[in-house]
């Protein structure tokens, strides 16, 4: 049985919608579909058709009701045609949306996607104050500066969040260096924070390539029972390698990630004690099926693919039938799972490791320890 969610939909969404694995078409919700498409779409539109689309997520997100669905279009391979950029972080706080991503169903990279967007201005600017900072001549609002946004300066290596936005001042929270700054350059510490709970993603790719120090975060989820299917997570895809770096900071209970890609082999994480998911808080009944969790690692053995921060109150993470893919490391990671504090275990459910040496401490796993097997465990060269 196939539901239609509106009336909207056209002929072409709906044979787009045939290729996502296990959606068919957009799934039932009890709201309202609406419509995002990052080319020719308007934030001045009402969103309720492809032809009157939003243009950006993050518009759609802040109009959306609870209980309602978004479909983000996709088209060509440009960048431009197949990406819904967010100039600040995304605060989903919403509870029981439907995110549908209209690309081809692939589980890495797809074509359906959400990143980062870099402001930068360079001109003569000075902090008036601790609060504020402005220049002589510009726009601040043609930049395209608004409310919410974060920046860094040549001066400040700390993040300054900025609160109003005029022709030629903006004020801040945060503490300013007083005096000359040149450059100030928006930064996006996480893409996206996801508060709210029972919502639902299938088939989005979303990606922090910031390359900035402080762009450390993929998604972070605090809310409960969200569902994600098919996405594909990436994290710290720019920024230099560091103990923090991550593309999942996993916070709340009682979600679930499948068929999901999770970090990216593009780059190296050097030696440091990251990983692509951070467990952390008493967290309770999360489960990863099917998913893929990769990364690349050039010098030394710090990094893993999951690092549990203190979740000792909650109950073990479940990963079933996963894969930890460092295979194209020219290292070899010590252990997939690293802790910080005390810990409830981890449970690995049939899965396998490719390129890390073991499975590390606080893990209960039926599979072998060392060489590869029928049973699955830790993959070695033929």
């Amino acid at each position: 049985m196939k539901f239609e969610g509106s009336s909207a939909i056209s002929k072409g969404l709906g044979n787009a919608l045939e290729t996502i694995s296990e959606v068919g078409s957009l799934p039932l919700i009890r709201g309202q579909w609406f419509f995002v498409d990052p080319t020719s779409g308007a934030n001045t539109s009402d969103g309720r058709s492809i032809d009157t689309a939003f243009a950006d997520l993050y518009y759609a997100e802040d109009k959306v009701a609870d209980g309602d669905g978004i479909a983000l279009l996709s088209y060509g391979a440009t960048s431009a045609a197949t990406t819904s950029y967010c100039y600040q972080r995304l605060v989903w706080d919403k509870n029981g949306i439907t995110v549908v991503g209209i690309a081809a169903p692939v589980s890495m990279g797809g074509r359906a996607r959400v990143a980062n967007k870099t402001v930068t201005t360079t001109a003569t600017l000075t902090a008036v104050a601790d609060t504020s900072i402005s220049r002589a001549a510009g726009s601040f609002v043609t930049d395209g500066w608004v409310a919410g946004m974060q920046f860094i300066s040549n001066v400040n290596a700390v993040a300054i969040t900025v609160v109003t936005v005029s022709a030629l001042i903006m004020t801040v929270t945060g503490t300013l260096t007083v005096g000359e700054h040149t450059s100030i350059t928006s930064v996006l510490p996480t893409l996206i924070t996801i508060s709210g709970s029972n919502n639902r993603f299938y088939n989005v790719h979303f990606y922090n390539g910031g390359t900035n120090a402080l762009e450390i975060g993929g998604v972070a989820v605090s809310g409960e029972r969200n569902y994600f299917e098919r996405c594909h997570i990436v994290g710290a895809a720019g920024a230099a390698t560091s103990a923090n770096n991550n593309s999942i900071t996993l916070t709340g209970s009682e979600c679930t990630f499948r068929e999901c890609t999770i970090g990216t082999n593009s780059f190296a994480q050097g030696n440091n004690a990251a990983a692509e998911i951070i467990l952390s808080g008493a967290i309770k009944r999360n489960k990863f099926i099917d998913c893929e969790i990769v990364g690349m690692v050039s010098s030394g053995t710090a990094h893993g693919a999951i690092k549990s921060v203190s979740t000792t109150g909650g109950t073990g993470t479940v990963f079933k039938n996963c894969l930890f893919n460092y295979s194209l490391s020219t290292t070899t990671p010590a252990a997939a799972h690293l802790v910080s504090g005390s810990n409830d275990e981890i449970i690995l459910m049939n899965c396998a490791a490719a390129q890390v040496t073991a499975w590390g401490t606080s893990v209960y796993a039926n599979m072998v320890a060392a060489a590869a097997s029928a049973a699955g465990g830790l993959m070695t060269s033929a």
